[in-house]
């Protein structure tokens, strides 16, 4: 499922949510793609976290759908760990 398809998903059941996503829309995109790949690695956050050397605080910042951009490294240490665990 992309991005926007899980977008629209979360629309179908809240349209109340449009404008919300719409003024956080970087943010929110970030969050859900890092949020599907975590889920397709079949991680939870703790294991995230333990595999990563992120802090739960930190992943939990990264999936959440508003708040300051994260840094470029956060962001590949995510990703990086994701994909290991999702083709090992």
């Amino acid at each position: 499922m992309s991005v926007e398809e899980l977008k629209q998903e979360i629309l179908a059941e809240r349209p109340e949510l449009k404008e919300f996503l719409a003024q956080y829309q970087e943010k929110t995109d970030l969050a859900l793609e890092l949020l599907k790949l975590r889920k397709l690695a079949g991680l939870t956050k703790d294991a995230l976290a333990d595999v990563s050397g992120l802090s739960l605080d930190q992943i939990e910042r990264l999936e959440a759908p508003t708040g300051d951009l994260p840094t470029e490294s956060d962001v590949e240490i995510y990703k990086a760990v994701c994909q290991q665990s999702h083709e090992g």
